[in-house]
């Protein structure tokens, strides 16, 4: 009889499905998916479905999302138009309320205006009129004292002495004495008073007046004195330029 032969195993590096290495993760033997084809469709069709749920789920909620925003959007926009309109309905009320005030300002701007213009050849005459009597000679007694010049509206008119320039106003006067008035002396102190300037007395004659039966004699006298524009007392023209400044 002869010996029996012993087989060895092959070594583990040898073994493996195609007697190659064995790679990590793979079955140890070989494996046959003996499952229909029409199985494996309908399970990939399955993980489909369920991924287009998982999509249109997702798709479902932003767009619920976005319509609960663009809701509360549209809520606080018509919100804000609401307060809008009743704010510009109280402020149309209140523009009826004081409709008169934008007529009532213009009515006295213009009188301020009318005031302003009306007073730009205004002369405070009390100062000078004073100067008048006190410089007069002594025993003078007027009996007219009048003034002519410019107007806001007309330009002073030429002076009645060829010799006197054109002045915006002048105070022309005659008045009475018992005795012979210092003329020139009265000439000279109207002139050195500020703003008075060309004064004449243009006559001086005797004249004879019947009182009672009884006639007196007197001088009359009848002169002129210009003023100037620097007498203008322009009150309301400073206001008017600080109003406007």
């Amino acid at each position: 009889m002869s010996a029996p032969t012993t087989v060895q195993p092959a070594p583990a590096h040898e073994r493996g499905t195609s007697g190659g290495v064995t790679v990590p993760g793979a079955p140890s033997v070989p494996q046959v998916n003996l499952l229909p084809p029409e199985i494996r469709g309908s399970r990939s069709l399955a993980r489909v479905k369920r991924l287009l749920l998982l999509v249109l789920v997702l798709v479902v909620v932003l767009a619920g999302m976005g319509y609960v925003w663009s809701t509360w959007q549209v809520s606080s926009a018509q919100d804000a138009l609401a307060e809008q309109e009743a704010e510009t309905q109280r402020l149309l009320a209140a523009q009826k309320e004081y409709a008169e005030v934008p007529q009532v300002l213009g009515a006295l701007d213009a009188t301020k205006e009318a005031r302003t213009l009306g007073t730009t050849t205004e002369i405070m005459w009390a100062p000078y009129l004073t100067a008048l009597v006190v410089t007069a000679p002594e025993g003078i007694a007027f009996e007219s004292i009048q003034m002519t010049g410019a107007s806001p509206t007309t330009p002073a008119g030429l002076p009645a002495n060829p010799l006197q320039a054109v002045a915006p106003s002048t105070l022309t006067f005659t008045g009475r004495s018992l005795v012979v008035p210092n003329t020139s002396e009265w000439i000279e102190q109207l002139e050195s008073i500020e703003n008075l300037t060309d004064a004449y007395v243009t006559s001086l004659a005797i004249t004879e007046e019947d009182d009672d039966g009884t006639k007196t004699a007197y001088y009359e006298v009848s002169g002129s004195v210009q003023v100037t524009d620097a007498a203008f007392a322009l009150r309301y023209a400073e206001q008017a330029e600080q109003e406007e400044g």
